[in-house]
């Protein structure tokens, strides 16, 4: 066998030829490399809230100017809120408002259909 090729003593063939021995950072650099006050993640959470506010109030703001406009306002509307819930504890409720009237309005609806049809 060449030189080249030889395991050496004591080495498992299989670790010793795995990628995970090129990787330069150990499980414990891993774990504090991005701690949580890292600065790179205190930004992160801050871009995504942000992304996550402008957005939603741009769609909440899109839904509620299709009430006098052309568009689905009813689909767009509840979009909004749930974009805003994950950041709003108001939006959640009113969000559980709208579905609590939505599935009213779709039992009416549907209580409606079923007498007409019966007439």
């Amino acid at each position: 066998m060449p030189a080249h090729t030889m395991i050496p003593p004591g080495a498992k063939p299989a670790s010793f030829f795995s990628l995970s021995s090129l990787d330069p950072m150990d499980d414990r650099t891993r774990k504090t490399f991005l701690h949580e006050r890292h600065p790179l993640v205190i930004t992160f959470k801050w871009a995504k809230r942000i992304v996550i506010i402008v957005g939603g109030f741009t769609v909440l703001a899109v839904g509620i100017a299709m009430i006098v406009l052309p568009g689905p306002a009813f689909v767009v509307i509840p979009v909004g809120l749930g974009i805003l819930s994950l950041e709003f504890a108001w939006a959640r409720r009113w969000l559980e408002k709208v579905k609590e009237r939505s599935e009213a309005l779709v039992n009416t609806v549907k209580k409606k259909r079923g007498r007409d049809k019966s007439s």
